[in-house]
């Protein structure tokens, strides 16, 4: 797991040990009801379509893969019984515990199988079959290349699944451990195209949950799955769809919500600074980041982009605007995982900045350089972020930009699809490889980037380092790869940010990953009057 760092003041610890001591007891609240936030109603809790972080809190909790998030923050078996590997490092065949639909069906190898192929069909209404283009034809047969039966997934028998890989996958059992790769109920979601929308017992699941009520917009209620394999006492987690940061935050000060921030809302850059807060910062490898669509004629130089990314002063944002909660980037890879000994470009250097700019308006022929279109999603955090970045580079190259922001629905669809100029984009890595942050610039076509970037030399060094099981070989290869896309810059990387967070001293158990994975199921309030020191 990252590093644990606390931002504590005494005072306030004290405050806040004080204001939640004992209310428990005292409290209409029932001491099982976990009371939660998002920020957005989620994009949908089916898990072949809420792959975004927000959605991705409510499904992981509804449903269990093959392995999920152990208690050390590590992927564990879960359906899985065990998983062997063929020597050539391809075939992964994996056993399955017997279980149970919360509607009491069986869980089998069809259900994954049924699952996976629907996100990986063309026609089927998702943007994250990227996620499964490591399975063998998975790509092929989402840009119709290949039929679906081509695909590397089968089930040998009910409780046996086979699935194929393209190319060694030394983090499998993280990719499992993502909500995308759970099972689905398949006579419910061929019965009824709209059964995510839907409460128990006709929204079917298999994890720790089940939705008990669902009001769009306004409120998600879940509670334990009495069918779940492995039992748990009776718990409830409560979200409360709260779009305003102030909001949910005078809920959590009036002991009314028993979290705040990350993952379940971006936590407001103007409570950084705050002294008397107590924070949770933990190091996930997000990646904070500007894309650039590189077909817009005036963004088509790699000079041009190199001038707008040194005109940034990342410095400034992590240590004055972000209270250390964040450090400069320089690689479309985290700091964790960067394999770059240097960076590849000078953070705040105006005066470079601006030679290398006139460098790249001379080689597209430009005379008068055009407002350029900054797009963000419209948080409270992106919007000062957009600010200050809109700022910087004006006064660096002397050019107008054009702040463009957007609900983070119809920014996701945006940048998905190309259609913006530049766009502040948060990206989280799903595992702990290179491979993962580095094929989203793979293909142009690939799913999710939206640069229009394709370099046949990238592919050609991406198609090396995944061909070997090796470590020392694999990073040999994406050492280049990464070095490449920074010198082409597609993505101008701005910093790695921390997962932040509040919570009342007396709720334990949250479970997160190095990645940025949250795991709410084994939350607990400890009675606060008899509470002493715990972590």
């Amino acid at each position: 797991m990252g590093r644990k760092k606390y931002i504590t003041s005494f005072l306030c610890a004290f405050s806040l040990f004080s204001f939640f001591a004992c209310t428990q007891r005292n409290s209409t609240v029932k001491p099982n009801e976990i009371r939660l936030y998002l920020e957005a109603e989620p994009y949908s809790i089916d898990p072949r379509i809420g792959g975004n972080r927000i959605s991705q809190t409510v499904v992981r909790e509804l449903f269990e893969g093959l392995t999920r998030l152990g208690k050390d923050g590590n992927p564990e078996l879960a359906l899985a019984k065990s998983i062997s590997v063929s020597d050539d490092d391809l075939t992964h065949t994996i056993s399955l515990h017997p279980s149970v639909w919360s509607n009491g069906d069986p869980v089998t190898a069809h259900d994954f199988v049924y699952a996976w192929k629907s996100i990986i069909d063309p026609s089927f209404p998702t943007s994250f079959a990227y996620a499964l283009y490591d399975i063998k034809n998975a790509q092929k047969a989402q840009t119709r290349a290949c039929s679906l039966d081509e695909i590397g997934i089968r089930a040998l028998d009910d409780l046996t699944l086979e699935v194929t890989f393209e190319y060694p996958t030394p983090y499998s059992l993280e990719l499992f451990a993502n909500p995308i790769f759970s099972p689905v109920h398949r006579p419910s979601a061929q019965k009824n195209k709209q059964w995510a929308a839907q409460t128990y017992p006709e929204f079917v699941s298999n994890g720790p949950f089940i939705v008990k009520k669902h009001d769009l917009n306004s409120r998600i209620i879940l509670e334990t799955n009495p069918l779940y394999s492995k039992k748990r006492a009776e718990k409830t987690l409560s979200f409360t769809i709260i779009n305003d940061p102030n909001t949910a935050f005078n809920l959590f000060k009036a002991n009314e919500l028993d979290w705040f921030g990350d993952p379940c809302g971006t936590f407001p850059i103007e409570f950084l600074n705050n002294k008397e807060t107590s924070l949770y910062t933990k190091d996930t490898g997000g990646s904070f980041w500007i894309e650039c669509h590189v077909t817009t004629p005036h963004l088509a130089s790699p000079k041009i982009r190199k001038a707008l990314a040194m005109s940034i002063d990342r410095k400034t944002i992590c240590q004055g605007l972000l209270n250390n909660t964040a450090s400069p980037s320089f690689s479309i890879l985290p700091n964790s995982l960067t394999l770059l000994e240097t960076p590849t470009f000078e953070d705040g250097n105006a005066e470079k900045a601006k030679k290398l700019f006139k460098e790249g308006l001379d080689e597209l022929n430009i005379t008068d350089y055009p407002p350029l279109h900054l797009m963000f999603s419209a948080s409270p955090k992106n919007k000062i972020l957009a600010e200050l970045v809109q700022k910087q580079i004006q006064n660096a190259l002397g050019i107008t930009v054009n702040l463009a922001p957007s609900d983070s629905k119809t920014w996701f669809q945006k940048v998905s699809s190309g259609d913006f100029e530049i766009s502040l984009s948060h990206w989280f890595t799903w595992f702990n490889d290179q491979y993962y942050n580095l094929k989203y610039l793979k293909h142009k076509d690939g799913g999710m980037n939206g640069t229009d970037w394709e370099d046949p030399n990238y592919i050609s060094l991406i198609n090396q380092a995944i061909s070997h099981s090796q470590t020392t070989s694999r990073k040999h290869y994406f050492k280049q790869a990464e070095q490449l896309v920074m010198d082409q810059m597609p993505i101008i990387p701005l910093f790695c940010s921390d997962y932040t967070y509040l919570k009342p001293p007396n709720l334990m158990g949250e479970i997160l990953s190095s990645t940025g994975q949250m795991e709410f199921q084994w939350l607990e309030k400890v009675d606060q009057c008899d509470y002493t020191n715990r972590d």
